[in-house]
């Protein structure tokens, strides 16, 4: 009998100027979250105070997490200096243990252009492709969309943007999501910036085309 997947994806895309806030709202919006786990790649180690979670940097520790919910991988130690490879592993282990646990699942992770490379790694791509079918959402960030493979920019059900500068990143926002870019990026007058977002606001489009503001400091 065929699998019958109920499950509403929440995929979500962080994008900004670095100091602009993206950090944080997706700091709040994994503690917000409601799902039963949460598997975090810490390789800042944000969120092992934050969550008041013990970090973990071995697949036993992991294991031992899972009860309480928090999963947070600080790949330093398992993969010193090879933080692709360690996030590939990260998503292989996040996939695999969603599996066998019910309920949702959330897999978070910061700085995403940095951990991909530009290329389009295919744990990361099964996790945002099919984590329907194992209920598995995600909350990830990085400082432009235009450096992600456009594989991993097309599975985004919600965006958020900050602040941003770059005119790829803003052309992005524009082509494939919908965005004014003068209400992100403001418009040069005199040799200043009129309008835009400042420091802690944000543009967030939901899965259903809609635009809302709103700021995070």
């Amino acid at each position: 009998m065929p699998r019958i997947f109920t499950h509403r994806p929440s995929k979500v895309g962080i994008f900004g100027n670095s100091g602009y806030g993206k950090s944080q709202y997706q700091i709040r919006a994994t503690l917000a979250s409601r799902s039963r786990y949460k598997f975090v790649f810490d390789h800042k180690r944000e969120f092992e105070t934050l969550a008041n979670a013990e970090s973990c940097a071995t697949c036993e520790e992991m294991d031992a997490s899972v009860d309480s919910g928090w999963i947070v991988f600080n790949p330093h130690r398992m993969f010193p200096g090879r933080l692709s490879e360690a996030f590939d592993f990260f998503c292989d282990y996040a996939w695999q243990a969603s599996e066998a646990l019910a309920g949702t699942k959330l897999f978070v992770a910061d700085e995403l252009a940095l951990l991909t490379e530009g290329s389009k790694p295919i744990p990361l791509c099964r996790v945002l492709e099919d984590g329907r079918s194992v209920a598995l959402d995600v909350i990830l960030t990085s400082h432009g969309a235009n450096s992600l493979h456009n594989r991993i920019r097309s599975q985004f059900t919600e965006v958020v943007t900050f602040y941003q500068s770059s005119k790829p990143a803003l052309d992005i926002l524009r082509d494939e999501f919908g965005f004014n870019p003068d209400l992100v990026a403001g418009k040069e007058v005199n040799g200043q910036r009129v309008g835009g977002l400042e420091r802690g606001e944000f543009i967030a489009r939901s899965e259903a085309g809609r635009f809302q503001g709103g700021r995070v400091f």
